[in-house]
């Protein structure tokens, strides 16, 4: 199976600076770069996102590129770049349907994009399926970084584009819950929306397959379904990368509730930390019982952004092999050697 490339743009503004944007930038690059050491991908960064770099780059590598990201700003269907260069929704438009004609996903993380979304689609021979994410109101930058952080911190796991957007949508609404989010299945549908919402989720199938909407998942983020409909990652099969970066993942949600402990239940948190100390038991010989397993079952189901009792599972497995390249290449030095006990000691930082 060949190797997926992935291309970041980030574009920031000299009049309205995006204070979050090299963070974003920094933990989305964190990301991607444990998996190229890992050798799963390809992947291609840019901070400075001129209109002269994007021909260049599409130019030479538009055909190899299976997930394209923007963040900055956007205005009416028009994306920002450097030093504050403009580019027309028509003229990104026929870029996007030019050069990109094998991505299956492009997210434009930035305000008032989904008009340029709405234009793609429309112009757009779809060979294949595609799935675009854009803003349709003006945003907060720092809850959609988060979310963008949040799907592409999926990366490895089973499950496709969509599963990951359902799980970064569903923990960030239980922090914001006043954040609306809206579902695309056909092209009549994009064409005609004139909701109001903040993130858009649009998945159209090729031409050759059925428009019947949802039955029939989209190319995936993380997984590519096989002739037995089994789930199995785009970056292969090997259960330790896996595992591992479910681990990060898990991390990352455990920052997130943690910051905003205020807005989840006291009762939620306790039953994460319960489930923690649970794993990290198991992890040093205690046998799974079945009350732990209903444990991490309950956990999963109570817990916003957790989409199974498995990330239980794969933490464990994590901690026992630490030791090993695989996981080590993966694992963020600031937890490694302890990860579950990591997690416990951000919990156990909050007031619950």
């Amino acid at each position: 199976m060949s190797k997926p490339t992935f291309y970041t743009a980030f574009a920031n503004s000299i009049d309205n600076v995006l204070p979050n944007l090299t963070e974003e930038a920094m933990k989305i690059s964190e990301t991607m770069q444990d998996l190229v050491f890992a050798d799963k991908l390809y992947y291609i960064k840019d901070e400075a996102f001129s209109f002269e770099r994007l021909q260049d780059m599409f130019t030479k590598y538009g055909k190899r590129i299976d997930i394209f990201y923007f963040s900055g700003h956007g205005v009416d269907g028009c994306l920002q770049l450097y030093n504050n260069y403009k580019i027309e929704r028509e003229r990104m438009c026929d870029i996007v349907n030019t050069f990109l004609e094998n991505a299956t996903l492009i997210f434009f993380n930035a305000c008032e994009t989904f008009m340029l979304a709405q234009q793609i689609i429309a112009e757009k021979e779809l060979e294949k399926d595609l799935v675009i994410i854009s803003c349709k109101s003006k945003i907060n930058s720092i809850i959609a970084a988060k979310f963008a952080t949040l799907l592409f911190k999926q990366i490895g796991q089973p499950g496709t584009y969509r599963d990951a957007y359902e799980q970064a949508k569903i923990l960030v609404q239980a922090v914001h819950k006043d954040y609306k989010f809206k579902e695309f299945f056909c092209r009549e549908d994009v064409a005609s929306c004139v909701d109001e919402f903040d993130i858009g989720y649009i998945e159209i199938k090729a031409e050759s397959h059925s428009e019947s909407g949802e039955e029939d998942c989209a190319p995936v983020l993380t997984a590519a379904t096989t002739e037995k409909k089994a789930k199995t990652s785009i970056i292969g099969q090997e259960k330790l990368t896996r595992d591992a970066l479910t681990t990060n993942y898990v991390g990352e949600v455990v920052e997130f509730i943690t910051r905003e402990s205020q807005n989840i239940n006291p009762e939620t948190l306790q039953l994460l930390k319960k489930a923690l100390v649970a794993a990290y038991q198991i992890a040093r010989g205690e046998k799974k019982s079945k009350e732990t397993i209903e444990l991490f079952k309950r956990a999963a189901e109570l817990l916003p952004g957790f989409s199974s009792a498995s990330a239980f599972d794969s933490l464990i497995n994590t901690e026992k092999n630490i030791d090993k390249p695989t996981v080590k290449n993966i694992i963020k030095s600031e937890v490694s050697g302890n990860t579950i006990g990591g997690l416990i000691d951000k919990l156990t930082n909050i007031k619950l």
